[in-house]
């Protein structure tokens, strides 16, 4: 089998972590495994360390649930020198508040590229 670059990455911020076979990364990480190989992937929500927002799971790039089995198909293999990449979308949200007891404006407008800043740290790894 041939090796399969794929980046995970996370969106509308990079530097929340995603568990892939059950080992925890921050994103973007790109993964070094065989085509054909399945990872398991999960998306956790997630707090910032300074508590001000949460960042909730809403979606996959490739249409899987928040925790699903992603498969390199050799198609993924490029000749171009670029990895695959799969994305996390996450929604922006504040914590409940006294001033705002039923969440109703706890959603935060996505805006411009963010890095975000989590208590955890992470070394990446391969995967195969």
């Amino acid at each position: 089998p041939r090796k399969v670059d794929i980046v995970f990455n996370s969106h509308p911020v990079e530097g929340l972590y995603l568990l892939l076979d059950g080992e925890k990364h921050r994103t973007p990480v790109t993964i070094t495994t065989w085509e054909n190989h399945k990872i398991t992937m999960e998306a956790p929500s997630q707090s910032m360390k300074d508590g001000l927002l949460t960042y909730t799971w809403e979606s996959w790039s490739d249409g899987g649930g928040q925790v699903h089995e992603f498969v390199a198909l050799p198609d993924m293999v490029r000749n171009d020198g670029k990895a695959h990449e799969v994305v996390a979308n996450f929604r922006p949200v504040r914590p409940l508040s006294e001033d705002d007891p039923d969440g109703s404006t706890n959603t935060v407008a996505s805006g411009g590229a963010t890095t975000a800043s989590t208590d955890e740290k992470d070394e990446p790894r391969g995967i195969g």
